[in-house]
């Protein structure tokens, strides 16, 4: 039997037929119809200079080229898909591989038995060095050796955020929790100590920093290498703007023409507004001067320049209670602008001086009595005091004036213990005294006392005329006798 199995295969491999050999075995079932050690089959074309076939020994089982020949794999009797070179290099669509592993199109690295797809990369002592993959269904990591061997950089595919340090991105650039440096953007490339241009992190601050006062931080627009600088931070704390419109700062969102410009001019700083009654705003000049209002030579610590009647400087408190300076109407003011009293303090204690809302004034902390327009808790001393009183009592030398007999006046103080029209003790003593009034009253009865001293000394002159003509009757008597 077997010489006619030889023999058949020598006829074919003679006269260039097919020989099929058709095991009724499959995987690992051995029902082998030709076995062999060493080279098995050999193919090679006409010259016999390309040759390829099978090889096992006792270590190994081998498909090879027994020529200098690359290895060409290919299905369904096509052209070929899979090639490995004489270098060792393997091509996977590509005929003509550049690295040892060349695939022309996607390759694919699946899951398996509970471990993530992914890669390994060795150092080049070829000890274990960084892997790449999935860290889990939603985020694609990097895991590295270190101090502690981890996941460094975290993917999120899903979300498209990047995680350096995390592996749980929250936003689209995320680093860990830590303080310190964040972003080393030139520089520092030394030690970890060495001063840079970054960005940081420490406990409620985040820095963005440079590496010496020398330096500056500069925005503007255009690109690095073709920059237009608008406004920069120097190193040593100074704020300045740049260019043709510097001090341009603040601006109106809807309308940049109405913004608002700082700039300075020998040593003043001045505030402008931009709009279509342009003009300085605030000026500081260099003696320490302040100026607001569109005044630009302010003549005292602080000037408020205003155009026409209106407030100027106004104080208004959370209730709304507005109290500050008013000038126009020909004078200055000072009070409140709202439905509130005005009070004056000294030593930060109470109101020294109070005027109400319906312009009285008071004092010291006693108050306003119903009807009064002022009150003094203590003592006045003036050297001058003027009443206006009217009418004044002139009226008690009128003809048509009734003077009181002094019987009548007699009679009503004993009756009444006090002078006629004049208030009793216990109304000046339990109220007040109203010197106006009084000095009215006073007056008249001072008058009224003119007169009946007039009137008395009628009668006295009418008696001395009297007696001195009884002297003479009697001096004529005795002159008889």
């Amino acid at each position: 039997m077997k010489k006619l199995l030889l023999l058949i295969f020598i006829s074919a491999t003679a006269f260039g037929q097919a020989v099929e050999i058709t095991p009724s075995s499959a995987y690992s079932l051995s029902n082998a119809i030709i076995k062999k050690n060493g080279v098995g089959f050999e193919q090679s074309d006409v010259s016999g200079n390309v040759r390829v076939g099978t090889y096992a020994d006792a270590g190994a089982a081998f498909i090879q080229t027994h020529s200098n020949h690359s290895l060409r794999f290919t299905t369904n009797n096509g052209g070929q898909q899979m090639i490995l070179t004489t270098e060792g290099k393997v091509g996977i669509g590509s005929d003509a591989p550049a690295y040892w592993l060349d695939v022309k199109g996607r390759a694919r690295i699946r899951q398996y038995s509970g471990e993530t797809a992914g890669i390994w990369y060795n150092k080049s002592n070829n000890s274990e060095g960084a892997f790449t993959g999935m860290f889990n269904d939603d985020i694609f990591g990097l895991f590295g050796m270190g101090t502690v061997s981890n996941w460094k950089f975290g993917f999120d595919m899903t979300n498209t955020r990047l995680g350096i340090g995390t592996m749980t991105p929250k936003h689209p650039l995320t680093f860990p929790t830590a303080i310190g440096d964040k972003i080393s953007l030139w520089g520092g490339n030394t030690a970890s100590t060495d001063n840079h241009y970054g960005m940081g992190v420490q406990a409620a601050a985040f820095q963005l920093f440079v590496p010496t006062t020398s330096d500056n931080i500069m925005f503007g627009v255009g690109r690095s290498a073709a920059f237009t600088e608008k406004m920069r931070i120097t190193g040593n704390g100074n704020v300045q703007s740049q260019g043709s419109d510097a001090g341009y700062l603040f601006y109106d969102r809807s309308n940049v023409a109405k913004g608002y410009q700082w700039y300075a001019n020998n040593g003043n700083a001045y505030l402008f507004k931009q709009h279509a009654s342009s003009g300085n705003v605030m000026t500081i000049l260099d003696n320490g001067n302040v100026g607001i209002g569109f005044n630009t030579t302010p003549a005292f610590k602080l000037q408020v320049s205003t155009t026409g009647n209106s407030a100027g400087m106004v104080h208004i408190n959370n209730v709304g209670i507005q109290v500050g300076t008013y000038a126009g109407s020909g004078m200055g003011w000072y009070g409140t602008l709202s439905n509130h009293p005005l009070g004056l303090f000294v030593n930060n204690g109470g109101p020294a001086f109070t005027i109400t809302t319906d312009e009285r004034f008071q004092f010291g902390g006693t108050p306003i009595p119903a009807g009064y327009k002022m009150s003094v808790d203590g003592k006045v001393l003036c050297t001058e005091l003027e009443v206006l009183v009217t009418p004044w009592p002139d009226y008690v030398f009128k003809p048509d004036y009734r003077l009181k007999p002094l019987h009548e006046v007699e009679h009503f103080i004993q009756t009444n213990g006090h002078l006629p029209n004049i208030p009793k003790a216990e109304e000046i003593e339990n109220k007040s005294l109203a010197v106006g009034n009084m000095s009215k009253l006073q007056m008249e009865k001072i008058e009224e006392l003119t007169l009946y001293l007039i009137e008395i000394n009628k009668r006295l002159k009418k008696v001395e005329d009297e007696n001195e003509a009884l002297k003479r009757e009697l001096a004529n008597v005795k002159s008889k006798n």
